[in-house]
């Protein structure tokens, strides 16, 4: 699911990305031959097709459903995977459900991949790396809660797995990636479980890659 949604949003940029450049290689072409005509029309509907793109992102971010996906995307996964260590009663920290089960988890990611898609096609400031966490995490938690994980440590391993596939999915380097989901969230402890996990995670996509 992880490889997919990211796979989707970097081919989808990338079309777009090329496209615009062969617009702004035309509007060079005009500005050299002296078809001020010309390169002012193309102006005008390059402004517009970014507006349009500006304006309905807006529109979304101006709804509360759509909020948790505003801003880059890593600050965001990184409180979310931290909510697993809030309980709210009392009893086994790890066997209590965690909290990030009453958040969207799937439905976050498709949203987070398509405000970044507004976002980053129109080329608009932003980089991929801190959404595709964000993406990377919100389907680790999915397939917690669809698995009925009541464990926050299980919860917490299927986060970093997520993690591991979208960097995985967005470089291509399986234990680059791995070592950097454990690094970001850990910051000085080393999980070895949870590294191994992290690298099967970061070897499928990677082979998927391939494919």
């Amino acid at each position: 699911i992880c490889w997919s949604l990211i796979t989707l949003l970097f081919k989808g940029v990338e079309l777009f990305s090329t496209k615009l450049t062969i617009h702004y290689n035309q509007l060079a072409d005009y500005l050299h031959s002296g078809d001020f005509f010309n390169f002012t029309i193309n102006s005008l509907y390059l402004f517009a097709f970014v507006l349009i793109f500006a304006l309905f992102r807006g529109g979304l971010m101006s709804l509360k459903s759509w909020q948790q996906c505003e801003g880059g995307g890593l600050l965001k996964a990184l409180q979310n995977f931290h909510d697993s260590y809030n309980f709210s009663s009392r009893g086994d920290p790890e066997k209590i459900a965690s909290k990030r089960y009453k958040d969207p988890t799937l439905i976050e990611s498709i949203k987070r991949v398509f405000v970044t898609f507004l976002t980053i096609a129109p080329s608009g400031s932003g980089g991929l790396e801190g959404p595709v966490f964000h993406v990377g995490e919100s389907v680790g938690a999915f397939v917690a809660k669809i698995a009925r994980v009541t464990s926050n440590y299980d919860l917490r391993m299927l986060q970093v797995c997520g993690i591991a596939a979208s960097i995985g999915t967005l470089f291509n380097a399986p234990l680059t990636a791995a070592l950097f989901s454990i690094e970001v969230i850990y910051t000085d402890r080393m999980m070895s479980r949870k590294i191994f996990y992290a690298m099967i995670a970061a070897w499928l996509v990677s082979n998927l890659n391939q494919l």
